[in-house]
C-alpha cells in the first residue's frame, strides 16, 4: 500500500515541524496545550523551515505534474518552500479540504481562510487553484471559513459548537472564547472526528485522485504531490482499515510519517 520514498506516482508529504509539535512532545500530558489559542492553525517553526529546505533539495528534480495542498497554514508553508525551489515549475496547484488533519486540537482548527487563499494564489501558476475547495464547500453547503464542519460527526452538539466557533473566529474575538470553544469541541473523550472518519476522508480523496487521473493522464515518471498531515497520511497507508467497520485507534499497519517525510501511496 505504501513505500517511504519518492517512487510511485502519488507522493504524500507531511508538513514541516511546528511549535505545537514541540510543545506537545514536552507537555503531552498537559491537556491545556491542546486548547491554547496561540497554536491555532499555526505555521512552521524554525526547525520546520530547515526541514522544508532539506526536503526542497531532495525534491527539486522530481517531475511534479499536479500538487494538492491541505488548507492548513503549516501545509501551505511547507509546499511554498518546496515549490519555489523546484527546477521545473511546470505543475498545477490545487487546495483540497479533504486533506486537512483530524480535528483533535487547536492546531487543527482553521483560521483566516482569505489569507491562505492569497498565499496559494501567490505560488500558483494556474488561476483555478481554489477550484476544488470552492466546489467542496458549495456541494456540502458550508462556508469556506468553516469547511471542516462537514467532517464533524452527526452529534448536533458538536455542529452547534462548530458554528459558534466559526462565528467567533471570523469576528476575530479576543476574550478567550475561541479557546474555550476549541476545548469544548476537541475534548479527548468526545472527538468530533474519529480516526475512522479521517480514514473515510482518505478513501474519498483516493477516489478523487482516481477520477482526476482518468481525466488528466500522467506521463512516465510524472508525479502528483500531496501536502497533508500525520493522521491523514497515516490512515491513507493502512490496508487493514479497509477490513474494519469502525475504529478509534490507528490500525497496526498504519505508517507514522515524520515531519517532511515523503510516502509513496498506492491509489
Amino acid at each position: 500500500m505504501f513505500e517511504s520514498s519518492i517512487k510511485g506516482q502519488f507522493l504524500y508529504i507531511r508538513h514541516g515541524h511546528t511549535d505545537y509539535n514541540t510543545q506537545y512532545q514536552i507537555y503531552k500530558d498537559v491537556k491545556e496545550i491542546k486548547y491554547d489559542e496561540k497554536f491555532q492553525d499555526n505555521g512552521l517553526s524554525k526547525t520546520g523551515i530547515s526541514q522544508c529546505e532539506a526536503l526542497a533539495e531532495k525534491m527539486k528534480d522530481v517531475k511534479m505534474k499536479y500538487v494538492f495542498i491541505s488548507p492548513m497554514l503549516r501545509a501551505i508553508e511547507t509546499a511554498k518552500i518546496v515549490l519555489e525551489n523546484h527546477n521545473n515549475g511546470k505543475f498545477k496547484i490545487y487546495t483540497h479540504p479533504l486533506l486537512t488533519e483530524t480535528l483533535s486540537a487547536c492546531c487543527d482548527i482553521s483560521k483566516n481562510i482569505e489569507l491562505k487563499k492569497k498565499l496559494i494564489k501567490e505560488m500558483s501558476p494556474n488561476e483555478d487553484y481554489w477550484k476544488y475547495f470552492e466546489e467542496f464547500c458549495k456541494m456540502n453547503n458550508v462556508e469556506e471559513e468553516c469547511f471542516y464542519m462537514n467532517f464533524i460527526n452527526s452529534d448536533l452538539k458538536y455542529k452547534d459548537i462548530c458554528k459558534e466557533l466559526c462565528t467567533n473566529i471570523s469576528t476575530n474575538r479576543k476574550d478567550g472564547m475561541v479557546g474555550e470553544l476549541i476545548k469544548e469541541l476537541t475534548d479527548e473523550r468526545n472527538k468530533p472526528e474519529t480516526y475512522f472518519g479521517t480514514f473515510q476522508r482518505a478513501v474519498l480523496f483516493k477516489k478523487f485522485l482516481k477520477d482526476f487521473t482518468e481525466k488528466n493522464k500522467l506521463e512516465k515518471d510524472e508525479k502528483i504531490c500531496i501536502f497533508s498531515h500525520s493522521a491523514f497520511i497515516r490512515l491513507s497507508t493502512s490496508k487493514l482499515a479497509y477490513e474494519m467497520s469502525d475504529f478509534r485507534e490507528y490500525p497496526i499497519d498504519a505508517l507514522k510519517p515524520d515531519n517532511c517525510e515523503i510516502v509513496s501511496v498506492e491509489i
